[in-house]
């Protein structure tokens, strides 16, 4: 993995770069913000056919996964790391459809002194969990009924975006 560390003069601000293939990290370090900030980006090619299925999907995973079944357990849990958050948009920029998940939680530095794990550790390990461990079915697929729920809420939006044009 290549890696550039940068170190600016201009107070203690390092900017770290690491590639793999496709695969790109970013990290801006600081301690300027009471506030920590996550971001996860999925580029993916715009396709007409599967970037709505994919935007279902994550909509899906999003409500809930095995450890943290609904949306309250997840909230609930987030709520207990000192009230971080995590949100999720799809956005279509030319060619390509970028998926957001943004975590913001409290910089480790103002938590507890009886905190030992980290605050910004314990979020991705919420986010990695929704992710890679999805709440599914019998039949190991996503939850039929989170999908419908998504479903229709994805439905009132595009009717939504088509009556409100101008």
């Amino acid at each position: 993995m290549a890696d550039l560390t940068l170190k600016m003069q201009s107070g203690s601000l390092t900017i770290i770069e690491k590639k793999e293939g496709a695969l790109r990290f970013h990290a801006v370090r600081t301690d300027k913000f009471k506030m920590s900030r996550l971001s996860l980006n999925f580029i993916l090619p715009a396709d007409a056919e599967r970037s709505p299925l994919t935007r279902l999907m994550l909509a899906v995973m999003m409500r809930g996964c095995r450890k943290y079944p609904t949306v309250i357990e997840i909230n609930k849990k987030l709520d207990e790391l000192y009230g971080a958050t995590v949100t999720w948009r799809a956005v279509t920029v030319g060619e390509r459809h970028i998926f957001k998940i943004s975590c913001e939680m409290l910089s480790n530095k103002y938590t507890l002194p009886g905190d030992r794990d980290s605050v910004v550790r314990r979020v991705c390990d919420v986010v990695l969990d929704i992710l890679l461990d999805p709440l599914l079915d019998e039949e190991g697929l996503l939850s039929s009924s989170n999908l419908e729920s998504e479903r229709k809420l994805l439905i009132d939006a595009i009717r939504a975006k088509i009556n409100d044009q101008k």
